[in-house]
């Protein structure tokens, strides 16, 4: 094939491009208006982040020494103006602008619904303290509601696999993101609640732009969360990740991990606990015995009582004789609690999740949803194990209801 052109490389086509646009009048000198989103403050002191409407992108950086002229802090969901130029990052091959100077041209569209519903369920009462449900002490089941493959999951089982073996897992699969993922949850949460499947729900998913999180913000969500006679801990995103289901649950963690550890107590400090409170009355019982003994004694210091000092020493050594018996008893008691815990306790964590998977058990589950009955003839099915999952197409079924 006949070459018409000279060849170049990629950096010195990426030059010439360069040179084009930045030699632009037009582009030299830009005005923009949009959506801030994936805004990332670096520690260097910069600001990148991403321009938006709702048909195209650009990204954009603000250097540390314009950054430093802003009046206000940005945020996703933002709309502003910013000033600056067209140019090419010739590392990526990609063009962005890069901002001199930027101001709000009021909140972006996301953000003025999230603003508008969270004043409106405000007024009606929805984020009132007094209608948040109490948490179960020691709850026996404990549903995680969530995409089944993110992190959010994995951390929140490892959290209670190690925290709460005492506590029987239910993984609830959900869409956390895009069309579609605020039917998805709020069917869910509405299943687990009317059939009574457990004691505390953890409603959450990772951290994302407050487009990734608006599944959180839809009012069917929220009312499915609001209507919930079953106690919810919000989960979602990072600790300064905001959504209206975080106001209307009835607690709010930070991140998954810490959703875990606020919805059961510690089984070892629990242990702790029972032990201390044994040290604890074995003291009591010992200085209530030496109380008396010393009131004893003073009452046989009395002249009154000096002809009766021989009876008072066998009173004595009565009760030398019954506080050693009572020790025996309590240290007995204590031991024969302590094995009891410590049984219980290996016995619950034998019913995990982690570790009933482990034994071979496998979680039926028909697309998204876990199966709990129903299933005919010809469904496809999914049998999800600990280190494995099976894809089944069931030919026939025994024992069910005919139809007539």
């Amino acid at each position: 094939m006949e070459e018409r052109h000279d060849r170049v490389s990629v950096t010195q086509l990426t030059r010439y491009i360069s040179a084009l646009i930045e030699g632009d009048m037009f582009l030299s000198q830009v005005c923009v208006e949009g959506e801030l989103s994936n805004v990332k403050l670096h520690s260097s002191g910069h600001i990148y982040f991403t321009l938006k409407d709702d048909e195209s992108r650009i990204s954009c950086v603000m250097f540390r020494s314009a950054a430093g002229s802003l009046r206000f802090y940005p945020e996703d969901g933002m709309k502003v103006i910013a000033w600056g130029r067209v140019g090419v990052y010739e590392k990526s091959g990609s063009y962005q602008i890069y901002v001199s100077a930027m101001r709000k041209a009021g909140a972006g569209d996301l953000y003025e619904r999230y603003q508008e519903l969270l004043k409106q369920l405000g007024d009606a009462g929805w984020f009132d303290p007094s209608r948040k449900k109490p948490l179960p002490f020691m709850p026996r089941t404990i549903a995680l509601v969530t995409s089944p493959t993110g992190a959010a999951v994995r951390d929140m089982i490892s959290v209670l696999s190690r925290r709460a073996p005492y506590a029987s897992l239910i993984v609830c699969p959900v869409l956390v993101q895009g069309e579609g993922a605020a039917s998805s949850i709020a069917s869910m949460l509405e299943r687990i609640d009317s059939l009574g499947l457990a004691d505390v729900i953890l409603l959450g998913r990772g951290g994302g732009s407050i487009e990734d999180l608006w599944a959180f913000n839809e009012m069917e969500t929220v009312s499915a969360v609001y209507r919930s006679d079953t106690p919810i801990i919000s989960c979602v995103g990072h600790e300064t990740d905001f959504t209206i289901t975080d106001f209307v649950a009835d607690l709010r963690a930070p991140t998954p991990s810490a959703a875990a550890e606020m919805a059961a107590p510690d089984a070892s400090e629990l242990a702790e606990s029972i032990s201390s409170l044994g040290r604890r009355m074995d003291e009591a019982v010992r200085t209530r015995i030496l109380s008396l003994s010393e009131k004893l004694r003073q009452i046989r210091s009395l002249p009154v009582m000096k002809r009766a000092s021989a009876a008072v020493d066998v009173k004595l050594m009565s009760v030398d004789a019954v506080s050693e018996k009572l020790d025996e008893r309590i240290r007995a008691l204590l031991e024969r609690k302590s094995m009891q815990v410590s049984s219980a306790g290996d016995l619950i964590r034998s019913y995990s999740l982690e570790d009933t998977l482990k034994r071979g058990f496998y979680i039926p589950m028909k697309g998204e949803d876990t199966v709990f009955g129903g299933i005919l003839p010809g469904d496809e099915l999914t049998f999800m194990g600990w280190d494995a999952a099976v894809d089944v197409t069931v030919d026939n079924v025994r024992g069910g209801k005919k139809d007539e």
